[in-house]
C-alpha cells in the first residue's frame, strides 16, 4: 500500500537507475547476490532467514544488534557488521564502509559464506542427533 509513495520518492531522488520496485518473484535470489550490501534494520526479530540466506549468498550484511538472531549468525567486522538498535547514525556508518571499502566488503561477503557450511544441512541434522542422544 506503500508502493506509490515510495515510487514518488525514488523518482524525486533521481534514484530510478539504482532502485527498483520489482514486486514479487520466485526468482528474489537473483537481484538479491547481485546486491552491494543487504542490511536488517530490525528493532526484533527471531532467527532471520533473510539474513542467513543472504550471508550464505556472500552478500556482505549489516544487521542491528536486536534480541534473537543477528548475534549468532554474524561476527562483527568478520562475517558483517552489527550496529545497536535505534542508532541509524551508526547504521548509515555501517552501511556506506561496506559501499566504499572493498576490500571489508570482500571479507564480510567471505566470512558470510561460511554459514554454509555452519549450517548447512548435514551439520544441523548431526547437531540434532547429538542432542537427542542427550534426552
Amino acid at each position: 500500500n506503500l508502493r506509490e509513495d515510495l515510487q514518488k520518492r525514488i523518482d524525486d531522488y533521481s534514484l530510478t537507475d539504482r532502485i527498483s520496485l520489482p514486486g514479487a518473484t520466485p526468482e528474489a535470489y537473483k537481484p538479491v547476490s547481485m546486491a552491494s550490501v543487504f542490511v536488517l534494520s530490525s528493532d526484533y526479530e527471531g532467527m532471520p532467514n533473510a539474513l542467513m540466506e543472504t550471508m550464505a549468498m556472500g552478500v556482505p550484511c549489516v544487521s542491528t544488534n536486536c534480541d534473537m538472531g543477528p548475534d549468532e549468525l554474524i561476527e562483527n567486522g568478520k562475517s558483517g557488521i552489527l550496529t545497536a538498535t535505534g542508532n541509524s547514525h551508526e547504521l548509515a556508518q555501517a552501511i556506506l564502509s561496506v559501499v566504499n571499502d572493498k576490500k571489508l566488503a570482500e571479507t564480510l561477503s567471505q566470512g558470510g559464506r561460511k554459514l554454509l557450511e555452519t549450517n548447512s544441512i548435514e551439520n544441523i541434522s548431526q547437531r540434532w542427533l547429538d542432542y537427542l542422544k542427550t534426552v
